[in-house]
């Protein structure tokens, strides 16, 4: 709370004001924390039920890897 300047509440309230936010709001926040530039996504989990949700979403590169950062065929 110090390092960022935030209200001692801030954790409170948090939950609520992330609710109220318009698809716009969100948005913004986003690209001011991301940034517009490239993004690397990392997910973590059982790659059976994972790795067919992230492909739907149309992303044009998946790379799969292993515990090593090896890519998997």
């Amino acid at each position: 709370m110090v390092v960022w300047g935030v209200p001692e509440n801030y954790y409170d309230t948090y939950a609520g004001t992330v609710s109220s936010m318009t698809a716009a709001q969100a948005a913004v926040a986003a690209q001011a924390v991301v940034g517009s530039g490239p993004t690397t996504w990392v997910v973590v989990g059982d790659r059976a039920s994972i790795e067919p949700k992230i492909r739907a979403l149309g992303f044009a590169d998946v790379q799969v890897v292993d515990i090593y950062g090896n890519p998997v065929q």
